[in-house]
């Protein structure tokens, strides 16, 4: 047992360390780009530049918003929203180089850390989309949590369930796609345990499994939880739900590409939007609310979505050939193809 102890904390110190080294050089050399543009509006909104300060975002949890707020006025000049994006993703990383030294402790489990570290960590601390990361994220968390409470470690367990929680916060949409990939990898582990000689028996998962499904059941019970006391807020908030759906709006626009001006030049006079007003909307500038108000931002949308199939297909392909050219990616693929 003390063996185990000592192989253990080793593990939480090496992994420690890998994890802080690679955030510390990332500060150092690069500059954090934040490429989604709900960053920049939710950092907007909770500091005040539209007006008054609010928790009411695109997307965002009241609960985190609130939070955002406070650390605005005590230290205004951070963008508070990316920071924590950032904290978030440090944990995720750790735990899940913590996990990888769990299961193996020789070379490899070493050189996947460093892989893990110093071909993906630094792309997703650079390049903020919290659409992207998200998914990464929660899987990470999730798929540890589960790791660490099948072997009762309460210290990753814990911070596993914080992070997880103020993750959701951001956009618990995407959050919960990586927690369906989470669960789709650990579901053969539960039927694996409840093979019997007659069988299959549930039963068996339950008793087997039992801490890491409560575990989990209670991380995903307080997520949804805190889900429906943000919905409730915002309701009861005068103005909120109206507030709530024109943020949507807005970030429906600003996530996505905007249709090409030229080629739609006839719907976008149809809604009121010259030249100028397209200039603006590519530069994420949403200050004249009259000029672009509810209806006129989901018209815009619509604009989009109109699209045919081939231009759709067209974007999508111009992202995954953008992400794959990406060095961080290719240096990952190499070690992958060399049996890591």
């Amino acid at each position: 047992m003390e063996i185990k102890a000592e192989n253990y904390r080793k593990n939480v110190a090496i992994s420690l360390t890998a994890s802080v080294v690679v955030f510390v050089l990332v500060l150092i050399f690069a500059t954090p780009r934040v490429l989604n543009n709900d960053d920049f509006i939710i950092h907007g909104i909770t500091s005040g530049a539209y007006g008054m300060p609010s928790a009411i975002t695109v997307h965002t949890n009241v609960i985190l918003a609130y939070l955002l707020t406070v650390l605005q006025r005590v230290v205004p000049v951070l963008n508070w929203f990316s920071a924590v994006e950032i904290l978030i993703l440090f944990f995720a990383f750790f735990l899940f180089s913590l996990l990888i030294f769990d299961k193996s402790r020789n070379f490899r489990g070493f050189l996947s850390v460093l892989i893990l570290q110093l071909s993906l960590a630094p792309h997703f601390y650079i390049e903020l989309h919290n659409s992207k990361l998200l998914p990464l994220v929660s899987f990470c968390l999730m798929f540890s949590i589960f790791h660490f409470s099948c072997r009762k470690r309460r210290f990753p367990v814990v911070i596993g369930i914080i992070v997880a929680v103020l993750s959701s916060f951001i956009r618990l949409n995407a959050f919960l796609i990586g927690a369906a990939v989470a669960a789709a990898v650990i579901l053969p582990h539960l039927i694996r345990d409840g093979k019997t000689h007659d069988g299959f028996s549930v039963t068996e998962i339950i008793k087997a499994k039992k801490i890491p499904i409560t575990i989990l059941s209670f991380t995903a019970a307080t997520v949804f939880a805190l889900s429906f006391v943000d919905g409730f807020v915002v309701k009861r908030m005068e103005g909120g739900a109206e507030y709530r759906e024109y943020n949507t709006a807005r970030g429906i626009v600003s996530d996505f590409p905007l249709p090409d001006y030229n080629e739609n030049i006839e719907k976008f006079n149809e809604i009121g939007i010259s030249a100028n007003d397209y200039a603006l909307l590519k530069e994420w500038n949403f200050a004249d609310l009259k000029k672009f108000d509810k209806s006129t931002l989901g018209a815009i949308s619509d604009i989009r979505e109109n699209r045919s199939l081939a231009e759709v297909f067209g974007d999508v392909k111009k992202e995954i050939l953008r992400e794959a050219s990406l060095p961080f990616y290719q240096t990952t693929l190499i070690f992958s193809l060399l049996g890591i």
